[in-house]
Formats: C-alpha cells, sequence, structure tokens
C-alpha cells in the first residue's frame, strides 16, 4: 500500500551558538585548577556537535550531570545558558536570534525542529570556575 501523495518538506537547518556558564564546587583534596579542567573537557565532550542532532533539546541536568562526574566536584549548582551575537571577539557565530528565557521550559531549554544548538568555539563559550 502506498499513500496517495509523499510530501518530504526540506528547510534550512538554523544554528544557535550558546555558551555555557558554570561554577562547581570542589573537594579540597583535589587540584582546584585541575579539577576545573576537566569540568570544562566534560563539557566540551558533552557538547561535541557530531552528538547532537537537529530538534535536540537541551536539559540543565544533562550539564550537572557531566559535572558532577568529574573525580573532585562535591556540587554543581545550577549552570547557566547564553547566546552568542553574531561577531564577539573578532569570532563568527551565527546571526539567528534566540530567547534563552523564552525558550527554557522547567529546565529544559527547548529547541524547534529545524533549530540545532552548538558551542561553536568551546575554548571562549564554556565558562567555569571554582567556589571555595
Amino acid at each position: 500500500f502506498r499513500s496517495l501523495s509523499e510530501n518530504i518538506n526540506i528547510v534550512d537547518g538554523k544554528i544557535i551558538n550558546i555558551g555555557v556558564r558554570f561554577s562547581i564546587i570542589s573537594d579540597r583534596r583535589y587540584n582546584q585548577q585541575e579539577v576545573l579542567a576537566n569540568c570544562m573537557q566534560a563539557v566540551k565532550d558533552e557538547f561535541d556537535i557530531r552528538l547532537w542532532n537537529m530538534g535536540q533539546s537541551i536539559s540543565l541536568s544533562l550539564v550537572q550531570k557531566a559535572l558532577t562526574d568529574v573525580n573532585g566536584v562535591l556540587a554543581v549548582p545550577q549552570p547557566q545558558f547564553y547566546t552568542i551575537p553574531n561577531n564577539t571577539g573578532g569570532r563568527v557565530y551565527s546571526n539567528e536570534l534566540f530567547n534563552i528565557h523564552a525558550q527554557t521550559k522547567n529546565y529544559v531549554l527547548i529547541c524547534d525542529p529545524d533549530q540545532i544548538f552548538e558551542i561553536k568555539y568551546s575554548d571562549f563559550d564554556i565558562i567555569g570556575s571554582v567556589m571555595s
């Protein structure tokens, strides 16, 4: 059996460039700078664009889990996402507008089916700190 008509809608995907800010509370028995470096890498790994799909939303708990899984992390206060303007610091980003506050519901950053989140320059767009 076949349907009477077969339609395929192809739409241009939109890249939403975001950044992540987080703080951790680290165990004093560990080197704080090493723990922070490992946390930065954990977030980079979690947001590897090859692992993401169009329309995939992000739960804040995803970031918290990635960070709490790092040895030496005791706690992770709520991380924050932020959008990045088109040209920042000489780096070129997508010019898609996105309202993070309006698109966050129940600690989930909602992505439309034709959008994908990207942390383009992870060395600049992921900002972490250690709280004492």
